[in-house]
């Protein structure tokens, strides 16, 4: 199993759908699981600018399971994992959930499948490792060689000042919604 780190918009999904063409081409099953519909909806898009079949295996979609490849919602298929082909490969977008149980509960009923992990931020921020789900970490070019390159634009870069909060009150250990909204609001 392996982790491609990539900075946002590096081409990790181009990069996903180029190894699900892959993957098909040789008549393997491949997922493509993602844990928010726009993440999907975005990844079909890709899919259909390399010319990739596709089915479904997600809320508010009818099932294809002759198609090779599938987009996967995780809550969705973690509560049907009886009722689906064993995919070959796995590509897990955001991996940095992939410690999440729903995640956990798909690679355990398929553990003969290659994992390959995508994100552009492989830490979490609960401090848990991805390294019992991962075993090798591949690092893409830096944001810089992107930009550097014509792949990425440049940006500059803008930061509020910080805020006076001298006088807000806190509500359950945290500051007040309402008085804290005011001061946001202009600063």
């Amino acid at each position: 199993s392996m982790l491609l780190q990539l900075p946002t918009g590096g081409g990790k999904t181009f990069i996903a759908a180029l190894i699900m063409l892959g993957t098909v081409g040789r008549q393997k099953r491949s997922w493509f699981i993602a844990h928010r519909k726009e993440l999907l909806s975005q990844t079909s898009e890709t899919f259909g600018k390399v010319a990739l079949d596709h089915g479904w295996i997600a809320t508010k979609h009818k099932p294809e399971p002759e198609q090779y490849a599938q987009l996967v919602g995780v809550q969705y298929v973690a509560r049907r994992l009886d009722d689906v082909d064993a995919p070959d490969v796995i590509i897990t977008d955001e991996a940095h959930h992939a410690t999440a149980a729903t995640y956990q509960t798909i690679y355990e009923k398929f553990p003969d499948a290659i994992h390959i992990g995508l994100s552009a931020t492989p830490e979490r921020l609960d401090g848990t490792g991805l390294k019992d789900v991962y075993q090798t970490l591949i690092q893409g070019p830096s944001v810089k060689w992107l930009i550097d390159n014509g792949y990425l634009s440049q940006y500059r870069y803008f930061a509020p000042g910080e805020p006076d909060l001298a006088g807000i009150k806190t509500r359950g250990g945290d500051y007040a919604q309402d008085q804290l909204a005011k001061i946001m609001g202009n600063a």
